[in-house]
């Protein structure tokens, strides 16, 4: 793929993004122009840090890639990665999406926090199945696993674990 480069809006002239996701600050005085390595913002995303002489910006670069080759983001919308990777910030893999559709994403790549995935959770997925097989009185049962009672009932009926077939 060839790389497009594009000034980024309101820096006009001191940076551009381009379509494969990369930074680059403009020569310009007393500055080299370079490719900025870009920082963790946190969470796997990447962020540039844009200055001109009144300020200091902290942006996501997907946002940037975002906002410079599709446009605005539209009320209500966040970026999104298609494949998951949050460090993955070329234009092919971005796009604008509501909150919700973002994370439905989780589901498809396989990152949601549900199961064993959930920092939270005390069975894992074979103590749920003999949960969900034992017959007898849920307080033994919740005892022999360290749950309470009703955790026993929310596996049984599928409102917990409901993801495990």
């Amino acid at each position: 793929m060839i790389e497009e480069w594009r000034p980024i809006s309101g820096f006009e002239g001191l940076y551009e993004v381009s379509n494969l996701g990369r930074v680059r600050s403009l020569p310009r005085h007393r500055v080299r122009g370079c490719i900025l390595a870009g920082s963790s913002a946190g969470k796997g995303y990447r962020k540039a840090i844009l200055c001109d002489k009144d300020r200091q910006l902290h942006r996501y670069i997907h946002d940037i890639v975002l906002e410079t080759f599709v446009g605005p983001r539209p009320p209500g919308m966040e970026g999104a990665h298609r494949n998951g990777k949050r460090d993955d910030n070329r234009l092919a893999n971005l796009r604008w999406d509501t909150r919700s559709g973002n994370h439905a994403d989780k589901y498809i790549h396989g990152t949601a926090c549900i199961g064993e995935k959930h920092g939270r959770r005390k069975p894992n997925a074979a103590q749920v199945k003999t949960i969900r097989a034992a017959n007898g009185d849920q307080n033994v049962i919740a005892d022999s696993f360290g749950i309470s009672r009703s955790q026993v009932y929310r596996i049984k009926t599928g409102q917990n674990w409901g993801s495990l077939a």
